[in-house]
């Protein structure tokens, strides 16, 4: 009944969906060592990792997004530039290297996980021009090439690190 209330939602926002430009900047974070990790733990604990990497990557590194997915073993974020540009992009990569640094102990002291985790994350870096898909004051999600550099980027950070566009600053 969920998945159907849900599909029937988005399919009614689709009717009137519109693209609209904006510029941004787009993280696109993944954990590394995931697929092994969970071929190794039982798919209970593997939700309570990535839900608690979820929150506290978003609670305590990138509070500014409005808008973020999850991406399986990740997240993709997405950051206005309107405004202050250069104040948007300083601080992104900043929230960017803090949550690299700190991603080995982010779960420490979590008691629900009491098993070994993975340890290493890849975070890819753009910005620019996108459409952002949006319905009725709603948006249902970003398209273009930004999003799909930073998923690039993000792939050669290996296998941890943080890989931005050169045009990023």
């Amino acid at each position: 009944m969920e998945q159907t209330t849900q599909s029937s939602k988005l399919r009614a926002l689709l009717d009137n969906a519109t693209g609209q430009p904006e510029h941004v900047v787009a993280v696109n974070l993944d954990v590394r060592g995931f697929s092994s990790f969970c071929e190794r733990n039982d798919s209970t604990n593997v939700v309570v990792f990535i839900r608690e990497v979820c929150k506290r990557l978003l609670d305590r590194y990138f509070r500014q997004a409005p808008f973020f997915k999850m991406t399986g073993d990740g997240l993709l974020i997405v950051i206005p530039c309107a405004g202050e540009p250069g104040k948007v992009v300083t601080s992104t990569l900043d929230a960017c290297l803090k949550a690299h640094e700190a991603f080995p102990s982010l779960c420490a002291g979590e008691a629900m996980i009491n098993f070994r985790v993975p340890d290493k994350i890849g975070i890819g870096l753009s910005r620019g021009a996108v459409s952002r898909i949006v319905a009725n004051g709603e948006t249902l999600d970003y398209s273009g090439r930004v999003l799909n550099l930073a998923s690039r980027l993000m792939n050669l950070a290996r296998p941890s690190g943080i890989v931005f566009d050169a045009d990023y600053v």
